[in-house]
């Protein structure tokens, strides 16, 4: 009973941590929050933006992840992808992190592709970090300009 007002004080304190770029105490705070609801959706897309500004890239790949595969509405994607093995934490650094960003960037392609004409913020958000991690800046402001005409906040 306990669990959800913690759960909650460890978001808002992560959210609040980050809008006032202190990212290291977002990181920490949106960590706990995980460990007691590790399907948060709104916490793992703050963490992944938290890691992206901390410029670690890999860790943002991974919670990206983690969103599609947590998500109601995109798990099926992560599901379909059948030969897509889950990569091992930590191998080759650049060969890593450049395949995960790939397989994680057509995730969320795919996701934006299902859903046709309907735009939704959170997964135009995770594009919009994901196209930020590759490099691909003028797709990034696209990507976040769609989120914002969905929800301006």
């Amino acid at each position: 009973m306990l669990k959800l007002p913690i759960l909650q004080a460890w978001q808002f304190l992560g959210i609040t941590q980050a809008e006032n770029e202190n990212e290291q105490g977002a990181i920490v705070a949106l960590q706990r929050c995980l460990e007691l609801q590790p399907n948060n959706l709104k916490a793992l897309m703050a963490l992944a933006v938290s890691f992206t500004n901390t410029g670690h890239q890999q860790e943002a790949c991974e919670v990206l992840r983690s969103w599609i595969k947590q998500n109601p509405k995109y798990r099926f994607l992560f599901r379909s992808k059948k030969g897509s093995p889950v990569l091992p934490r930590r191998m080759s650094k650049t060969a890593d992190e450049s395949s995960l960003l790939e397989e994680v960037k057509e995730l969320f392609l795919e996701g934006a592709h299902h859903n046709g004409e309907l735009v939704d913020p959170d997964l135009q958000t995770g594009l919009g970090v994901l196209f930020h991690l590759n490099g691909e800046f003028n797709r990034a402001i696209d990507a976040f300009n769609a989120a914002l005409t969905v929800r301006p906040e």
